[in-house]
Parts: C-alpha cells; structure tokens; sequence
C-alpha cells in the first residue's frame, strides 16, 4: 500500500492523526514512535482498525437484500446488452456486428490494442463485479468483526516488532480512539 497506493495511506494516516488528536493520545504515538515505531505505518496501521460496523447487505451497500439483487440483476441485463451490442452473440470473429468490428480491429492494430478495445472486456468486468458483490453480501457482510480483528492483530504485530515487546496498555489506548473509550487494556487482552 505505500508504494503502490501512497495518496489512500496519506489520507488515512491523516484522517487518524487528526482522530489521534482529539481524542487526546497524541502522547501515545510520540512515545512509540521515539521507541523506534514509524508514525506513518503506525497510523495508517490504526486507521485500518475502524469498525465500520458492516452488519448486513444494506450496511455493505447501501440497498437492502430485495433492492440489492434488483440492482445486480440490472448489472447482468446491461451486460448482456453490451455483448450484443460487441457481437459477442455471432459465433465467428469478425461477423458480429459493425461496433464490434470495429472494437476488434483495434484490438488488432499494430500489436498493441487501443485504450477502446476494453469495451469488449465491459460485459465480463460487470459479471465479475456483479459476482464480488454478491459474494461479500453473502460472505462478508455481518463478519466484519473478523476483519477488525485482522487489523487489530497486524497492528500488535507491528508494535510488537518494532519495540521488541507488547505494549497492550499503549495500543488499547490507541485502539479506544478507533473503536470508543470504552475499549481498554483487558478488551485488548481477549
């Protein structure tokens, strides 16, 4: 994520310092990080651990169960629809129709395809997508907890090795300003 994705880090980092702030345990992440914890791993680390509460499809997506799968049935029509328009449907290449000869052809051109030719890729992308979401509705949603706990435990990990020991105390105090004042050093112990 920071080399690939520097701009998304900088603003979780950014988004938790600020959160650090106001909370009132800057004084935590000055001392770890004197102790040899970098600050921006630490509090791109922290940032991860927000418990963004995903319970159900609607939390996930904005649409309830019903609404949702008549959204993604929406997706695959469309999908489909752009096959046809690609001529996806004509068995052989270069029969389908004249968008789709079209779109081919620049595939073709000079060995390297046109930046167009990804609308042949379109219907595929959609399906894709329409499968992802699904399956996080179905597999994801009501388990974030799990994924929280994924972030909790690469944060002690992180800690852990820079300082070369635990500091439960330091990070549930960190952890309160993510997950509320109510979690303390034994929530962290569990």
């Amino acid at each position: 994520m920071f080399k690939t994705v520097p701009s998304f880090v900088d603003i979780v980092v950014k988004a938790t310092e600020t959160n650090v702030r106001e909370n009132e345990v800057a004084d935590v992440v000055e001392e770890l990080e004197r102790k040899g914890c970098p600050k921006r791993e630490l509090l791109y680390l922290l940032g991860m651990c927000e418990n963004r509460g995903v319970g159900n499809s609607f939390g996930m997506t904005g649409f309830d169960p019903e609404r949702l799968q008549t959204q993604l049935r929406r997706i695959r029509r469309a999908a489909k629809k752009i096959e046809t328009i690609n001529g996806a449907d004509v068995p052989q290449r270069w029969g389908g129709t004249e968008f789709g000869k079209f779109l081919e052809f620049a595939q073709e051109k000079n060995g390297k395809p046109s930046a167009i030719t990804e609308f042949l890729r379109l219907p595929a992308m959609l399906k894709e997508y329409v499968s992802l979401v699904e399956h996080a509705a179905k597999y994801l949603g009501g388990k974030s907890d799990f994924y929280l706990n994924i972030a909790k435990a690469v944060l002690v990990h992180f800690v852990r090795q820079r300082m070369g020991q635990y500091h439960h105390g330091k990070v549930a105090r960190l952890l309160s300003v993510m997950l509320g004042p109510e979690y303390s050093q034994p929530n962290q112990l569990v």
